[in-house]
């Protein structure tokens, strides 16, 4: 009885000085990943951490980002990797951490080295239950062999028919089980939201009307854009699209006048704008439809060019753009208008109604008379001609009269 006493005692000894692991009562765990885009700001995307608590819809992170389906997560077992941090002291904030800020490519060779065990894969769609898009949902397993486990999910692939803009080099998630709340209770489900930083720019130019050496704004000037793809086919993009991240583009026989490809028209400022699109790197037109009454439409495409880096400039119509992070043009630049595209009034006589610049033929026969001001017609020629002639007289007589004086 005494020897029972004492094992007794030591028994309860361990179990009260042993760790006690928390899980969920099921031994499984919901992720719910929230996949998100930012799409106007380029030094946004660190400022959000992960909780795994729900966001609120109109959360910061939220209001300025959307959701992106089509994106691909490959789930792997890295409770291997956790147990030996954990071992060596590492706090499962410090782990996370440490493989969450490694660059993709040295995650993906980490678990090829280690031999980590696949687990699955799940894709980022429409949430009917949380009515939002870029959500994936996945059942995992909270603890492993008596130990909280740990899954490291890699952003290996984009549904290139869907997502059309190319998101910029995204990391790794590393996701240590378990996880509590603000008020200490494990959470489940859990909530994540990978974001990445998209690359797209916003090209603009300002629309000017003219007529001889004056010009002024000019609003109510219709465009249509449109890219050729690599088969040489012209699309323009449609009006109605899916979200400003996701663009679709569609063929057009009468651009002009189809109402279901988007136009963009000049404000009262002359400003053309393209609102809630953002292009990613490529050559791009804008195709004007429609003149004000009283102009006349430019019969060649605007051109647009975007770079692949944020270190170079876009242009329009080969002319460089200073770019606006929050989208908004502050007064001084609108004051400046620096990208002009013209529009000539009808009947204008200045030298832009002409859409051909004179060739240097033309320029060589106005040669010496360069100088001289602008000659309309031959009766200028005759009258400064005869001009030149009574000035020559004039010198003859006088000279004449100085001579015969002295003798």
């Amino acid at each position: 009885m005494r020897k029972i006493a004492i094992a007794l005692a030591i028994l309860i000894l361990l179990m009260l000085g042993s760790p006690t692991v928390v899980h969920a009562t099921s031994g499984k765990v919901e992720l719910i990943l929230h996949k998100r885009v930012l799409p106007a700001a380029k030094q946004e995307t660190g400022r959000y951490p992960n909780s795994g608590e729900q966001l609120a819809g109109n959360s910061p992170l939220l209001s300025k980002t959307e959701g992106l389906n089509g994106i691909r997560f490959k789930i792997y077992d890295a409770t291997p990797l956790r147990t030996a941090a954990a071992g060596q002291g590492a706090t499962a904030d410090e782990f996370t951490s440490t493989y969450t800020n490694m660059e993709i490519g040295a995650a993906q060779q980490l678990i090829d080295q280690q031999g980590l065990h696949y687990v699955t894969t799940i894709t980022t769609g429409r949430d009917a239950q949380l009515r939002e898009d870029g959500v994936a949902r996945v059942q995992l397993p909270s603890v492993s062999h008596g130990a909280p486990t740990a899954f490291y999910l890699i952003e290996d692939w984009q549904d290139t028919s869907t997502v059309n803009l190319v998101a910029a080099q995204f990391k790794p998630l590393m996701l240590a089980l378990n996880i509590r709340g603000a008020d200490g209770t494990v959470l489940d489900p859990i909530h994540f939201y990978p974001k990445n930083e998209i690359y797209a720019r916003d090209p603009y130019f300002f629309k000017f009307g003219r007529n001889d050496d004056k010009e002024w704004r000019l609003a109510g000037a219709s465009f249509v854009l449109a890219r050729r793809t690599t088969a040489g086919e012209l699309l323009y993009l449609a009006d109605k699209q899916p979200s400003t991240t996701q663009l679709r583009w569609q063929l057009s026989t009468d651009p002009a006048g189809d109402r279901s490809i988007r136009r963009f028209t000049s404000d009262a400022s002359g400003l053309v704008a393209t609102p809630n699109v953002l292009l990613p790197g490529g050559d791009y037109q804008f195709q004007e439809v429609e003149a004000p009454t009283g102009y006349t439409r430019r019969p060649t495409p605007v051109p647009v060019h975007i770079p692949r880096t944020w270190q170079e400039a876009v242009t329009v119509d080969h002319q460089k753009i200073v770019e606006y992070p929050t989208s908004v043009f502050p007064d001084h630049e609108i004051k400046l208008a620096r990208v002009r595209v013209y529009n000539e009034k009808i009947g204008s006589s200045s030298p832009g109604s002409s859409n051909s610049s004179p060739n240097s033929h033309q320029q060589a026969q106005h040669g010496w008379l360069d100088f001289l001001p602008q000659l309309g017609n031959r009766r200028s020629l005759i009258t400064i001609g005869l001009g030149l002639i009574l000035m020559v007289c004039a010198g003859i007589v006088w000279r004449s009269r100085k001579r015969d004086r002295r003798h």
